[in-house]
C-alpha cells in the first residue's frame, strides 16, 4: 500500500504521494506509473437511504496490462474522473504482504 488516507467529507481534499523517480525505458518513456484506461463506478450513495452532505461516488481505475491499481477514487459528482489525475502501478513491482490488525500492525515480509 502506498498510502491509505481519509478525512471528513465536507472538508477539501488536500494529501500528497511521496514517489520515487520514475524510470525510463528504452525508447525514452516513463513505465513506473501509467493513467488508467478506464473507471469502473464500484458504489454510489444516490440511492442509500443514509444522511448526506451531498452524494458520493466511488469509482475503481482500471489500469493497462501489467500495471495494478492501488487506490480508488472518491468524488461527489456522477461523471468519471479524469485519467490523468490518477496513476497506477507496474505490476512487478507490487508485492503481496498479510496484515494483522488488533493493538498493532503486524506485516509478513
Amino acid at each position: 500500500m502506498l498510502r491509505c488516507y481519509r478525512q471528513h467529507n465536507n472538508q477539501p481534499l488536500l494529501v500528497s504521494l511521496p514517489i520515487k523517480k520514475d524510470v525510463a525505458n528504452a525508447t525514452g518513456q516513463l513505465e513506473t506509473l501509467k493513467c488508467p484506461i478506464d473507471y469502473s463506478l464500484v458504489w454510489s450513495s444516490k440511492l442509500s437511504k443514509i444522511k448526506q452532505n451531498g452524494p458520493g461516488y466511488i469509482w475503481y481505475p482500471i489500469p493497462h496490462d501489467g500495471y495494478e491499481a492501488v487506490g480508488y477514487v472518491v468524488i461527489t459528482i456522477p461523471e468519471k474522473p479524469p485519467l490523468d489525475k490518477v496513476r497506477c502501478i507496474r505490476s512487478n513491482l507490487l508485492r503481496i504482504v498479510n496484515l494483522i490488525i488488533g493493538f498493532g500492525v503486524t506485516v509478513d515480509q
